[in-house]
């Protein structure tokens, strides 16, 4: 699969403390069908959890931007240590980002 036409199969992950959250972005990722269906979908309830991934680096990553114990941007920081080259996009229901978090 990978070597037809050059297509690398991309890693995403979804990061999102509410289970149904989850389901429906991975519900809406697969209904575009990005890549050419060449990609892997994981997903995670936790900051830590994704942090401890032996999946990493993703080359995309879906944070929710308000979870208990480790938020959105706290994750996101310690993502942007190791993995440098990670597209991370964020979701929120609530919280306005500030100009610090970018």
């Amino acid at each position: 699969m990978g070597g037809e036409r050059g297509i690398t199969m991309v890693t995403i992950a979804i990061c999102d403390d509410v289970q149904a959250d989850q389901q429906m972005v991975a519900s809406l990722i697969r209904s575009l069908n990005p890549f050419d269906g060449q990609y892997t979908l994981e997903l995670f309830g936790s900051g830590d959890e994704l942090l401890r991934s032996e999946k990493r680096p993703y080359d995309l990553v879906v944070l929710d931007v308000q979870m208990p114990e480790k938020n959105g941007y706290k994750t996101a920081q310690q993502l942007r240590e190791t993995d440098g080259r990670t597209i991370l996009a964020f979701l929120t229901g609530v919280a306005a980002p500030t100009v610090e978090v970018f």
